[in-house]
């Protein structure tokens, strides 16, 4: 449907027809069912819903349309495309458009949404989006339609990266990177031990303005590090419009706490990938300095044998200088020091510093970020896996939060991959010391586990972490697997591969010992000659899947339930075989959860909610959990609630602040939770 034939046979039928008579009983139900025998396909009619929305905000930003006379039709539209057409009514082929607006405004009394407001606080996005549009265009930026959606034409993307350039070069990358973490200062909260600039979602009754793509931006100031500029603060608040303008106009961003909870299997994939381009252009990828730090000391005690090192420098000098790094960084800016200043924190040589610095840990000023270029891409950003850039004789330390990560990336990339080369027993030894490190933190708090080999019975399993409380049994399965960069640049098969590998994995081992537990009432585990049975004794059971880094989006309580129940009822395949290839381990995981939650009751039984009771975590978001917990208690009290509440803010971290928030407010009102 055509936004100007949409309009004119509106106009044309609003004209034809009197709104009169009054509103029957259940009168709308009619409308629908007749409004439903013209539309062919649903979910291109409401693709059409939502371009026509926005194409009609974009004409009263132009031609002053009185857009609002229109949406109530739309409304009404996409509430019949979601009914289900009645039994034995034939589907047309194609949606007739015209017996559709002709049925709708007709019959409009019937409708509640010719009654009031044509809008709400969320279509802000649309004006959003319109106000983006048309800067963008006014300097030249050609944006095309197809099949309902808006797209940058690639035509246009020399002209963006000239202008990105341009006012990159005129305000200067230092003064960037001064001005960004300044910004970014203002959201540090020291019990997540990072920024918090993150998502701003909706429940429909307040406005989301666009977000600031501080990734993007502190990517681009990194690329210029070292260039001067000129300081004019006209150039740097053009800057920040333009590159907030091209992340709306990529509609990547949620507005909507409600968007997962409806997720189904033929958007699922697009709506990750929009997630993960969200969590990689307005994200930082960060890590709290103090789980980081213990982190690279736990590498150092593990792993300061003389057979550990990448590029002729040792691990255990490595290790050193990136704590070294961490210690001396800022938490809310870029702090410069010399070789010197570094050795002397270390206590080893300058020249070994020196050798670690260069070799392993910094990026020289002009090299980090050097092929990022419009469209942007995590192929081309790298200075989270570096923590510092070098610029001239001196190192700019990043921000402690961000630092910390490129410390902690680099000092484990030298083990998994020395001199660059993939070392599969060497990253095989870095995972299990890392599931050590979380076992020993788990301890330390005062919480009983257990872990080890399955005695007894004819399946072999070996368990990472069970802990007990009186009413529940926490499985806890762990890989250390992050996102691989592909797939945070938007490769839909990477994307399904990283997370078979992650969470799919882990979720099949978890239920495994759960069917175990379910099927004989008890599970017996061995480890270093200590046995340990474990009784289901009418137990519920909590399954939580643990990454050594942060999934972003994907972490999130309803996003995962989405994602775990999808992959149980679909299959996924591509027509390209060597694409294909790549789904294997997708359709081999998701094949084996729907066994097991077939078996373990998770799917087939009424009332059940699939997958209610599973949680994924990385290990830095349940450390944040342990030391805001008092007490073993409190920390399965936490535990409890991220897995029966949410906010919708799709970012564990947010999730935890806004719990302890409410635990607060309920101390205060001498409530107990």
């Amino acid at each position: 449907m055509e936004v100007s034939k949409f309009i004119s046979k509106c106009d044309e039928y609003f004209a034809e027809y009197e709104a009169a008579g009054y509103r029957t009983p259940k009168g709308y139900e009619k409308i629908y069912s007749l409004a439903r025998h013209n539309i062919g396909d649903p979910k291109t009619v409401l693709r059409a819903c939502t371009y026509l929305r926005q194409k009609m905000v974009i004409m009263r930003h132009q031609q002053k349309l009185n857009h609002e006379k229109y949406f109530p039709v739309l409304d009404a539209i996409r509430d019949a495309a979601r009914q289900a057409p009645a039994q034995g009514i034939l589907v047309p082929p194609e949606t007739d458009w015209s017996e559709l607006l002709k049925i709708v405004i007709e019959n409009r009394k019937e409708l509640c949404f010719f009654d009031g407001p044509a809008s709400s606080p969320l279509d802000e996005k649309l004006d959003t989006f319109a106000s983006s549009y048309q800067r963008l265009t006014s300097i030249g930026v050609e944006i095309v339609e197809r099949d309902y959606q808006f797209y940058i034409s690639e035509q246009s993307n020399r002209l963006i990266q000239s202008e990105i350039e341009r006012l990159c070069a005129a305000y200067g990358g230092d003064n960037m990177l001064v001005a960004l973490t300044q910004r970014l200062g203002k959201t540090f909260n020291s019990t997540t031990g990072r920024f918090m600039e993150y998502r701003r979602v909706s429940m429909g009754t307040t406005s989301v303005q666009a977000a600031l793509p501080f990734g993007y931006l502190f990517a681009l100031g990194v690329k210029h590090a070292g260039s001067k500029g000129f300081r004019n603060s006209s150039h740097f608040d053009h800057l920040l419009i333009f590159i907030s303008d091209l992340i709306v106009v990529f509609e990547i961003q949620p507005y909507s706490q409600f968007e997962a909870m409806h997720l189904g299997e033929e958007v699922m994939l697009d709506f990750i990938k929009k997630n993960m381009l969200y969590d990689s252009l307005v994200g930082l990828p960060q890590i709290k300095a103090n789980c980081a730090f213990d982190l690279i000391k736990l590498v150092h005690t593990k792993f300061s044998e003389a057979n550990y090192y990448s590029h002729n420098v040792k691990i255990k000098d490595v290790t050193r200088v990136a704590l070294a790094l961490i210690s001396l960084s800022d938490t809310r800016r870029f702090t410069t020091v010399t070789a010197k200043e570094i050795a002397s924190k270390t206590g080893i040589a300058e020249f070994k510093v020196q050798e670690a610095v260069e070799r392993v840990l910094s990026a020289a000023s002009g090299s980090a970020n050097s092929e990022l270029v419009f469209p942007p891409s995590s192929l081309a950003i790298d200075h989270y896996f570096k923590p510092i850039i070098k610029v001239g004789n001196q190192y700019r330390i990043l921000p402690k939060s961000i630092a910390s990560l490129g410390a902690l990336n680099a000092v484990c990339n030298c083990i998994s991959r020395p001199d660059d080369e993939w070392s599969n027993p060497k990253d095989s030894a870095l995972g299990y010391a890392i599931e050590d490190f979380l076992r020993d933190k788990l301890i330390r708090k005062g919480i009983s586990i257990f872990h080890g080999n399955r005695i007894g019975g004819e399946l072999e399993l070996e368990s990472d972490l069970i802990c007990e409380t009186n009413d529940k049994i926490y499985i806890f399965e762990m890989k250390k697997k992050g996102l691989t960069r592909q797939a945070l640049s938007g490769d839909e098969p990477k994307i399904l591969s990283d997370l078979a590998d992650s969470v799919l994995a882990t979720h099949v081992q978890a239920m495994r010992i759960e069917n175990v537990l379910k099927n004989n009432g008890s599970i017996t585990l061995a480890n270093d000659g200590n046995e340990k049975t474990v009784y289901l004794n009418g137990r519920a059971v909590t399954r939580v899947s643990v990454s050594l880094h942060d999934f972003g989006a994907l972490q999130d309580k309803t996003v995962l339930q989405r994602i775990l129940t999808i992959a149980v009822f679909s299959e996924v395949r591509h027509p390209d075989k060597k694409i294909d290839e790549n789904l294997k381990k997708w359709r081999k995981h998701s094949t084996e959860l729907q066994r097991l939650a077939g078996e373990n009751g998770e799917i087939g039984v009424k009332g059940r909610i699939p997958f209610y009771s599973s949680l994924f975590m990385s290990i830095p978001q349940i450390i944040m959990v342990l030391e805001n917990s008092d007490t073993p208690g409190g920390f399965f009290k936490h535990m409890a609630s991220l897995v029966s509440m949410t906010t919708g803010s799709r970012d564990t971290y947010t999730e935890f602040l806004n719990r302890l928030h409410f635990v607060e407010q309920c101390k205060a009102e001498g409530l107990d939770i």
